[in-house]
């Protein structure tokens, strides 16, 4: 058997599917979370394809309030 991809292609054989997001704080409105505070995401994913793989799952985030502080240095 001759691989579709080559190692590290970023492809897989099979395929994946991500179910609603979850999101958890010990404060309910997202926009009072403090520095320092604890945000749980979960997400259920599922591989859905014929053959056994791996999946890695990002999260970006940015500050919608905030701009980010240069040092004057």
């Amino acid at each position: 058997m001759v691989p579709r991809f080559t190692f590290g292609h970023g492809l897989s054989y099979t395929t994946f599917s991500y179910g609603p997001l979850r999101v958890e704080t010990a404060d309910l409105q997202l926009a009072a979370v403090r520095d320092g505070a604890t945000i749980r995401l979960e997400v259920p994913l599922s591989n859905t394809g014929d053959r056994f793989g791996y999946e890695v799952t990002l999260v970006f985030n940015r500050d919608r309030v905030k701009p980010l502080v240069y040092s004057k240095h």
